[in-house]
This record gives structure tokens, C-alpha cells and sequence, in this order.
């Protein structure tokens, strides 16, 4: 097993403390007030990390649906659509208010960090299944360009994160404006159904402009792909503005976006290089590029809160490549086998097996095998910290006497044996109950 946190990293760990910018004003008067008043219906005894889980696994519920109704992107019941908005939504709430519970009750902390990242990364892939397969484009190269976006757009916010030490949302972002946009799309397909996003601009509007000559699901993954970039921009700014006051520059810290670009170029190659991994097994694909991102996201994050060198590869990267370049060559003469070896991959795998039914078993394998990786892990990281900070992941093991208290020191005298407690309650209150005696 990885050996992921060190002793030497256990310092740096105690040391974190959580910063962040939010610009969204839709977050500022609408959805912060109604997470305010939500956390306020949270019994106190509840773990924030048990509020994240259970807000992800509505989404888990979302995935499954997909997985019964329309594995193969198929058009589902409009009340599943509608069921999606809603999970999605509920995630979102649930997500907005862990940090609140943890500052509520005082058990904040980077298991927290960590721990909600993690669902989020993982998140990105679900949520975005679902809204492509509403716009009726989940077979199609246009769909993994967009699920590419959306990563890229998470990676570099959390390479951001790492670089700032801040984690920063712009006035629209992927956590309430993207999921905000994706609820209501969600829900609108329940009515109007997934064959409405396919009509023409202009033929809906009555015009016959050709700046709007495009279909709604064109316009959906062109506004996906522009805030992802506005996004991105605005990360690359905000880590070039904290360079001008840092020892090391912008380029060396660009460094870490190398090997992401790099490994979505290479997924779009083995895509395009498939002849039948687009139609028929892009959903078990997806699942094993969701887990390898999300691994190497968490990574990030744990980095950054243990001041650890940034981490430019993990061993999910050598999967997806030793993978991609089987695949293509088994699904094409991708390595010129025939040509130059007269080695014929479709004809050894004999008569009664088919490329794209092999390549259907080998995209769940390398799903479960990224799953696997993946949780191995996330729960080392868990029980790791768990056991540095005396906590327990998903309650609360030494929960804030009074919730409403101000954080005060208990009051000590100090004598010839040394520091004793007189009291355990704050300052105010001993200093009272003395003053009666």
C-alpha cells in the first residue's frame, strides 16, 4: 500500500486552515440565506461529512436509474429526468451546508476538505451522464469533449487551490451556476422531453440567422464549453497574480497542467481512433476516466493541505495510457500490427466474439479496477486522519458542549504542582461562579 501521508506531513496537517472566495451573487442572496436557514434543521449531532455522503448518494441513485432505463443512452421515462433535477438539487443543498455544519459544531478540518472534494470530483462525471444523456448526446464525440471541459475546468480549479491556497469561485461557476443550469435542464426535459433539445434555433425562434443555425444541445455544450474556459482563465489570473509575490513563477507552476492536457488529448485520440467505443461503450468509459480523474484530484487536495510537491502523475495515468494504446490497437491497426508484423488482432479473437463485445467487458474491468484504486485510496487517507486528529469520519467523537458559545480557553491556576483546571467552562462563566463563593 502507498504510503500517502507521512509522519513528516502530520505538522503541516494541524496547521491548515481553510480559506476561500466566493463571487457568485447568486449564492450571496439567494442560496446562502436558504443554506442558513437549512443547516439551522440539522440536529447538531450529525457529522458534516455524513451530510456530504448522503447528498452524494442521491446522485449514486441518479447514476443507477441511468444504469436500469437507458444504459446505452437510451431515452428513459420523463419522470427519471425530473428525478434528476431534483437529486441533483438536493446534492447541491446538502453540499452547500457540510462546511456550515462543520463550523457549527467545531469539527472542521482537512478530512473535511478532502472528503467533500472527493465526492465532487466523482460528481462531475455522474451529473454530467445525466444532463447529455437529457440533450440526447450521449453517443456522440461532442459528448466526451464536453464531460473533458467540465474535468479541466474542476483539475484546474483544484491546481488553482493548490497554488493560492485559496479556492476560489468566480461570478459563474461550476458549483452553482453549472449545477443550478443542469437542475432546470433536468427538469425541463421531464416535460418537454429529450428530442426538444435537437431542434433548430431558428426554427423555434422564426429567424434565419446563421450565427444561430445550431441545434439547443449545440448551444448547451458551446455555453458548457465557454464557462469552463471563463473559468479557467480566471484560475490561470488568479495564480499568476499570487506568482508576482512568490519565490516560484507561473511557468513552473503551469508545469502541473501539462499532464492533464496531455492525458485528455490522448482520450479524445482513443476515441476518435475506436471505431466502436463512441456508440457502443462510452458509459463504462466514462466511469473509468471519472475515477482516474477523481484520484488524481484528491491527490491535489490532500498535497496542498500537507504542503506536499505538487503531484504530476499517479499510476491511474499509466493505467489509462497502457489501456488506451490496447484498445486502440485491438479496435483498429493502431500500432501498424498488420502492416509491419502481419499480426491480425481481429482474427485471433475468433469468429463468435466481436471487437465492440470484448471492448464492453474490458471498459467495465477498467472501471472496476479504477474503482478499486480509487478507494483504496481514499480509505487510507480517511483512516489516516482519522487516527492523526482523534476523529471518526462519519460522526462526531467529541462533539462542542455548547454551540453557541464563543471559543474561550478553559481557566487554569498555576501552583507548585503545576497547571491545574478549575474549570472546564469559559472564562466569563468560571470568573462568575468564583465571584458567588
Amino acid at each position: 500500500m502507498i504510503e500517502y501521508i507521512k509522519d513528516s506531513d502530520i505538522k503541516a496537517l494541524k496547521k491548515y486552515k481553510y480559506s476561500s472566495v466566493d463571487k457568485s451573487l447568486i449564492e450571496k442572496y439567494f442560496l446562502n440565506p436558504y443554506w442558513c436557514w437549512l443547516v439551522k434543521k440539522v440536529p447538531v449531532w450529525v457529522a458534516p461529512n455524513l451530510i456530504t455522503l448522503s447528498g452524494f448518494m442521491f446522485m449514486i441513485f441518479s447514476f443507477c436509474l441511468l444504469l436500469v432505463y437507458g444504459p446505452n443512452w437510451e431515452e428513459v421515462p420523463r419522470w427519471i429526468y425530473v428525478s434528476w433535477g431534483i437529486n441533483l438539487f438536493i446534492y447541491q443543498s446538502l453540499d452547500g451546508i457540510d462546511g456550515k455544519q462543520a463550523r457549527r459544531t467545531g469539527s472542521s478540518g482537512p478530512l473535511g476538505e478532502l472528503f467533500d472534494h472527493g465526492c465532487d470530483a466523482i460528481n462531475t462525471t455522474l451529473a454530467f451522464l445525466c444532463i447529455l444523456s437529457a440533450l440526447g448526446i450521449g453517443n456522440t464525440f461532442t459528448c466526451v469533449c464536453t464531460v473533458l471541459a467540465a474535468l479541466t475546468n474542476f483539475y484546474v480549479s483544484s491546481w488553482e487551490t493548490y497554488h493560492t491556497h485559496t479556492l476560489f469561485l468566480s461570478y459563474v461557476s461550476g458549483p452553482v451556476e453549472g449545477i443550478l443550469s443542469g437542475c432546470m435542464l433536468l427538469i425541463a426535459t421531464g416535460f418537454v422531453g429529450p428530442k426538444f433539445w435537437s431542434n433548430n434555433i431558428n426554427e423555434l425562434l422564426g429567424t434565419s440567422s446563421p450565427y444561430l443555425d445550431y441545434t439547443l444541445y449545440q448551444f448547451a455544450c458551446v455555453f458548457i464549453a465557454i464557462t469552463a474556459l471563463f473559468n479557467i482563465v480566471c484560475s490561470a489570473i488568479n495564480v499568476y497574480n499570487y506568482s508576482k509575490n512568490s519565490k516560484e513563477g507561473l511557468a513552473k507552476k503551469s508545469l502541473g497542467l501539462i499532464p492533464h492536457l496531455f492525458i485528455c488529448a490522448f482520450v479524445m485520440l482513443w476515441t476518435k481512433s475506436s471505431s466502436t467505443l463512441i456508440e457502443n461503450n462510452l458509459l463504462p468509459f466514462f466511469l473509468f476516466l471519472g475515477f482516474c480523474f477523481g484520484h488524481q484530484v484528491g491527490l491535489i487536495v490532500l498535497y496542498h493541505v500537507a504542503k506536499k510537491s505538487f503531484p504530476y502523475w499517479n499510476r491511474t495515468y499509466n493505467l489509462i495510457i497502457i489501456a488506451g494504446v490496447t484498445c486502440m490497437s485491438l479496435s483498429t491497426d493502431f500500432v501498424g500490427l498488420t502492416q509491419n508484423y502481419g499480426i491480425n488482432l481481429h482474427s485471433s479473437l475468433g469468429e463468435g466474439l466481436k471487437v465492440a463485445v470484448l471492448e464492453r467487458y474490458v471498459m467495465w474491468g477498467l472501471f472496476a479496477f479504477a474503482f478499486m484504486m480509487y478507494m483504496e485510496f481514499a480509505l487510507y487517507v480517511i483512516n489516516r486522519l482519522c487516527g492523526i486528529f482523534d476523529i471518526n469520519c462519519l460522526s462526531i467523537k467529541h462533539p462542542k458542549t455548547n454551540m453557541n458559545a464563543n471559543n474561550e480557553k478553559p481557566v487554569y491556576t498555576v501552583g507548585v504542582e503545576g497547571k491545574k483546571l478549575i474549570s472546564s467552562e469559559s472564562p466569563l462563566v468560571s470568573r462568575r461562579r468564583r465571584n458567588r463563593m
